[in-house]
């Protein structure tokens, strides 16, 4: 055991060195890290001391012992707390940092913490000052209350890969102080002969339970960088080679040719390297990125290009579709998306790929465990992580709501704090899990998909203010009239289930439902004399009428909402043979969506009574509009309209 135990001692403040050194160059800065960094750093150092004192017995490696051993354990508290908290307070580095020091500068004064100190045959004999049970209370305290700190939060943390952190470092943090503890503490206070060095060894739990949260669960974001770093510092290397060796062929190939060698040939060759050498080495990474990190340069290629398209998308159900097609760069068989549904108080799936019919209808309300879950975490549900906790019902259940939504993995969308949305994908295509990598590329794009998805709810929210506001203008219009009340309304269904059979874009379609409501809002000029006349129109009359689509046209025009719809308006009584107004175009010269509001208010001003006359029946205002196919109307839109008019229900 004398033999082993130095080794193991030196092998502990090592591996502690090569952690700190590790986190030092590849973690990202911060006080969480450096605090972890120090710790590492100091361990190292306490390691080292009782690796001196176990070779060269004196007091005063055993008073550095103690003072290190004092510091390791108020820096592990300032630590954790860290990590509990999710920040180091100041208070915290304040009180144990400053307890810690306290106690290092007492350990320096025999009388106070060790009173005399000898070498025996079993190990080293300490016999304890009048502050050693102070000692021995602080690091008590410091250790209760550091398990407790890492009991707490793994029983108050929902997420599960925390939950896998925090569970690695209590049973690394409780072998480590434990064992400091008994040998450091315990035994001397009991005045046994003790061994404060043998606490050293234990320390080697807590870094491999380090080492292990960092690279499987990711307590810091530094495993790619490793691989990656590795691999561009070879590649570093190689290209500065290569420069090198160009650098003497170029002033070998001078040489030969010339007798000597030339400096200048030399200074140009070295600057041309100089000012080469860094894009070259950026393409070559590049390079490399895409080849050996493929998916990570994909996702990252992805996000750019979906972050740039979604600000450009203002209609939900068009975003909902986008985000869905991402199935195919991600590589996941199903993927779909539920959103709030505020009527029902239930979240509904909207958008999908590749899911069971069943599934689609699934629903999941404001009770259901998963949606609690995402609630609280606040962060992403990975079912491979659930089944490990399946042995509680709440997980079960979980489970088995995942199960049916054929999710491997639920992503949270929320808006101003609030769940809004849950992305869900399946198994990916590959048989591979979902890595750490996976969830923090998914978490990026949902923070940005509910962003873009709030801004598409703005939008909406504003254009049914606006139509709205169109749809009062024209009732307000039609208000005068009991003879075409509702006209507008109807002329809009007609025209929508025309649109649908024509299968029109979303935006053609929200487009000729605004023009359809105010197509007839230039007769607001029309004398309503002239409007409501039993009797035919003169010629004077009827050329009265026919300004109705121009001002209206005219009328709309300051609206710059409304500005796509005026071509529309001013061109919805053309005729397809060129022969209507207000400017006799014809065929393909009229907007199309003008030629279906032309067949829909036609069918609807026969099949109304009109002051002039009664309405015509059904069948006789079917047969006008077939007879009048190619010369009043477009032929592709009295197709469409004869198909969807059985299923109309005026």
């Amino acid at each position: 055991m004398l033999i082993i135990l130095p080794t193991a001692i030196i092998i502990a403040g090592v591996i502690n060195f090569v952690l700190g050194f590790f986190i030092h160059y590849q973690a990202r800065p911060g006080s969480f890290n450096r605090a972890l960094e120090i710790f590492t750093f100091t361990t190292s150092a306490w390691c080292f001391s009782n690796y001196f004192l176990s070779k060269f017995p004196s007091l005063f490696w055993f008073q550095t012992s103690y003072a290190l051993g004092a510091l390791v354990m108020a820096i592990a508290l300032i630590w954790v707390s860290g990590f509990a908290d999710r920040t180091i307070h100041k208070k915290d580095i304040f009180v144990f940092g400053g307890l810690g020091l306290l106690f290092t500068v007492l350990c320096y004064r025999s009388n106070l913490l060790i009173n005399h100190f000898a070498k025996t045959g079993l190990g080293h004999k300490g016999e304890p000052g009048v502050l050693m049970g102070w000692y021995g209370i602080y690091m008590t305290a410091v250790f209760v209350f550091l398990i407790f700190k890492i009991l707490r939060h793994h029983r108050k943390v929902m997420d599960l890969s925390e939950k896998k952190r925090s569970y690695y470092m209590f049973w690394g943090s409780f072998i480590f102080t434990a064992t400091f503890f008994i040998f450091a503490i315990l035994l001397p206070l009991l005045k046994i002969p003790e061994y404060s060095m043998l606490a050293s060894p234990f320390s080697l739990f807590f870094v491999i339970a380090m080492i292990v949260a960092i690279f499987r669960y990711q307590l810091m974001d530094i495993k790619i960088v490793l691989r990656k770093g590795f691999i561009h510092a070879i590649l570093s290397g190689v290209i500065t080679a290569l420069w090198v060796l160009i650098v003497i062929a170029i002033e070998r190939t001078v040489r030969m040719y010339t007798g000597h060698a030339s400096l200048l040939t030399v200074v140009i060759a070295a600057i041309t390297i100089t000012i080469t050498f860094q894009p070259l080495k950026h393409k070559v990474e590049m390079f490399v990125d895409k080849i050996f990190f493929r998916g990570r340069y994909d996702y990252q290629e992805a996000l750019a290009d979906f972050t740039r398209t979604l600000v450009s998308i203002l209609d939900l159900r068009e975003l909902l579709n986008l985000i869905v097609s991402m199935s195919g760069i991600l590589g996941t068989k199903q993927i779909s998306i539920m959103m709030y549904d505020d009527e029902t108080s239930h979240f509904k799936i909207m958008s999908s790929i590749n899911l069971e019919k069943e599934t689609k209808a699934i629903e999941l309300n404001l009770q259901s465990d998963l949606v609690n879950l995402l609630k609280k975490t606040k962060s992403v549900v990975i079912k491979e992580e659930i089944e490990k906790l399946s042995e509680h019902s709440t997980y079960q259940i979980i489970k088995k709501e995942m199960d049916s939504l054929q999710a491997e993995i639920s992503i949270p969308i929320f808006i101003k704090g609030e769940l809004y949305g849950i992305l869900s994908l399946g198994p990916k295509l590959s048989g591979e899990i979902y890595n750490r990598e996976d969830v923090n590329l998914l978490q990026t794009l949902a923070d940005e998909a509910g962003i873009a998805i709030e801004n598409a709810r703005l939008y909406g929210d504003l254009k049914r203010t606006y139509f709205e506001t169109v749809q009062a203008l024209a009732q307000a219009i039609e208000a005068s009239d009991k003879y075409t009340r509702g006209h507008s309304d109807r002329v809009t269904h007609i025209a929508m289930e025309i649109a649908k059979r024509l299968k029109l874009s979303r935006a053609d379609i929200d487009t000729l439902k605004y023009a359809c409501i105010l197509h007839d809002v230039g007769k607001i000029g029309i004398l309503k004399e002239i409007l409501n006349k039993p009797g035919a129109l003169t010629p004077e009359e009827f050329e009265q009428i026919k300004r109705h689509p121009a001002l209206g046209e005219e009328i709309i025009s300051p609206v710059a909402f409304l500005e796509n719809i005026k071509p529309i308006i001013r061109h919805h009584h053309e005729r397809y043979d060129g022969t209507g107004y207000p400017d006799q175009i014809k065929s393909d010269h009229i907007p199309f969506l003008s030629r279906i509001i032309a067949v829909a208010d036609t069918y609807d001003s026969m099949t109304s009574q009109r002051p002039y006359r009664p309405a015509l029946a059904v069948e006789l205002a079917i047969a006008e509009i077939r007879k009048c196919s190619g010369t009043q109307f477009d032929p592709e839109v009295v197709k469409a309209f004869l198909e969807i008019h059985p299923k109309l229900q005026l």
